[in-house]
């Protein structure tokens, strides 16, 4: 009943966490019955009853540009996916061994182990954060007027210059109007970006200390515990009711070993009451994932990118 009952509330979790996080169809295709330039001014007579003052508006709002979102900023690796891998595994272990100490501080101070820092900042390092953040938040709410979310961003945005945080032509972002190398939505950087070096200025897009201390924050508030894994790589036996492989599905390790479920090393599984999801990596790998696993889902909603992540920390650690 209990295993029942945690089932129930992991799903409505997910299901929660879904729909909070992605826009309505009325949202996504509700077309702006105002010009851009209109537009901008109703944001910015908003952010001034919201507090924001005249100087940062002045120095925002300012010959603002309609940006083309649906450019493809991405760069287009032509390497393999193992060779990146070894890539950002050599870059992750320079880190390391640059900012030992430092990392090792932040570790102490957030429970967050030192691995999936660094392995999280050599996946972000080529994160493209040349548009400015304000354009790009106008531009994106601007296409979906009634995205409120947007405009809650746009704003927390502006707090983040009016409190002196950073400057107006620092604050850059990607064509998401993600920002620096945390991939913080502006709500996130003003709840969690850390001055870690006292410096003054919350630099999540050059300043390794800030962005460590930044990452460090913000996983220790979403469930990452520093010291478990975030998953086990797994055999099946034969005639595995196939049904069970789901992330929306939750059992104790124990169960799973009862279901015939073993380590890939053909250990058993450890008898355990802690929960986790099978799922199915690629055609022939299975994995039972754990509460680091849907923390690192959490910073950013992508399978691919929490397994890579894993597979990192995993490699880190031997």
């Amino acid at each position: 009943m209990k295993e029942k009952t945690l089932k129930a509330s992991f799903i409505t979790f997910c299901l929660l966490t879904l729909f909070n996080a992605t826009p309505t169809l009325a949202q996504t295709t509700a077309k702006n019955t105002m010009s851009f330039e209109n537009w901008v001014d109703r944001l910015k007579n908003q952010a001034f009853a919201k507090g924001i003052s005249i100087e940062t508006l002045q120095n925002t709002f300012l010959q603002n540009k309609q940006i083309d979102l649906s450019a493809n900023t991405e760069q287009q690796s032509t390497i393999s996916a193992d060779k990146q891998l070894q890539n950002n595994l050599t870059f992750s272990k320079l880190l390391l061994k640059q900012y030992n100490d430092t990392l090792f501080e932040i570790s102490h101070l957030f429970g967050v182990n030192v691995e999936v820092l660094v392995a999280i900042a050599s996946l972000e390092n080529d994160t493209v954060n040349n548009f400015s953040a304000i354009d790009v938040l106008i531009s994106q709410s601007f296409l979906h007027p009634r995205d409120t979310d947007l405009q809650k961003e746009l704003l927390q945005a502006l707090k983040i210059i009016d409190e002196g945080q950073i400057e107006a032509e620092q604050l850059k972002s990607d064509i998401q109007g993600k920002l620096g190398k945390t991939y913080f939505k502006p709500t996130t950087f003003r709840d969690y970006a850390i001055d870690f070096d006292g410096d003054g200025h919350y630099d999540i897009w050059q300043n390794y200390p800030d962005i460590f201390a930044s990452t460090a924050n913000y996983l220790s508030n979403i469930g990452w515990q520093s010291g478990k894994a975030w998953g086990i790589e797994v055999g099946l036996p034969e005639e595995f009711n196939a049904k069970l492989i789901t992330v929306n599905q939750q059992k104790s390790l124990t169960s799973w070993q009862e279901f015939g479920v073993f380590q890939a090393d053909g250990n058993e599984l450890p008898n355990s009451s802690e929960l986790g999801s099978l799922i199915q990596i690629g055609n022939d790998k299975y994995y039972i994932v754990l509460d680091n696993y849907f923390a690192l889902l959490r910073w950013k909603r992508s399978t691919e990118y929490a397994f890579t992540v894993g597979q990192l920390v995993d490699l880190i650690q031997k």
